[in-house]
């Protein structure tokens, strides 16, 4: 009995990230093309495009992934943490210092492109290639307590980061921006829709 209801919450929480990630992915298909690096001109984040941030509850750093690799922006300016790589998905791991990550490889990078799963034992500095190098460009990831899901244009499952398992998933979520609060988040109706607005689950996004 205790398997089953292990097994039960287990599948909960899967379900409930992968519901999640595919709303935030929607609008963000997964591709093997690197994206140009860019600079922010004129403003303080270290790149124009930001696809993650974390916030460490150890030291208080906040950190962005963006096109041109990791920065610290508790700092001014900003510090840049290892090497230069376009994180497209990157996510916070169940211990301090861990992150994964995932995306295309930066000028001078040797890693693969796409970079499939990434992992950081030490806040950003260096990363080891778990899986899926050269196959997967994970354009929106989580972890949670049974492990990681990731989304590469399929919406995959991981407990180790190495071995995956597939989730069926025969429907496309809307191209419309999510509204996080500390409530429930809503996702508007479609400009001309009668279809109402969506609730997604508190503190999800």
């Amino acid at each position: 009995m205790f398997f089953l209801s292990r097994t039960i919450r287990r599948g909960a929480v899967l379900a409930g990230a992968a519901a999640t990630l595919l709303a935030i992915a929607g609008c963000a298909p997964a591709t093997n093309q690197a994206t140009p690096h860019t600079t922010a001109a004129g403003s303080p984040l270290p790149s124009a495009h930001v696809h993650g941030l974390t916030v460490s509850g150890d030291t208080g750093q906040v950190l962005l992934a963006t096109h041109d690799g990791l920065f610290d922006v508790t700092t001014s300016p900003a510090t840049k943490i290892g090497g230069t790589n376009d994180l497209m998905g990157f996510t916070a791991g169940p211990a301090s210092g861990v992150f994964y990550a995932s995306g295309h490889p930066g000028p001078g990078s040797d890693l693969p492109n796409p970079m499939g799963l990434l992992k950081s034992s030490d806040g950003g500095t260096t990363w080891e290639q778990l899986s899926r190098q050269g196959e997967s460009d994970f354009h929106a990831m989580t972890t949670t307590q049974a492990g990681i899901v990731a989304f590469d244009g399929t919406l995959r499952t991981s407990a180790d980061g190495k071995t995956w398992n597939t989730i069926p998933a025969d429907f496309a979520p809307p191209c419309s921006p999510v509204i996080r609060t500390a409530e429930p988040s809503w996702r508007p109706r479609p400009p001309g829709s009668s279809v109402p607005p969506t609730q997604a689950p508190r503190g999800s996004l």
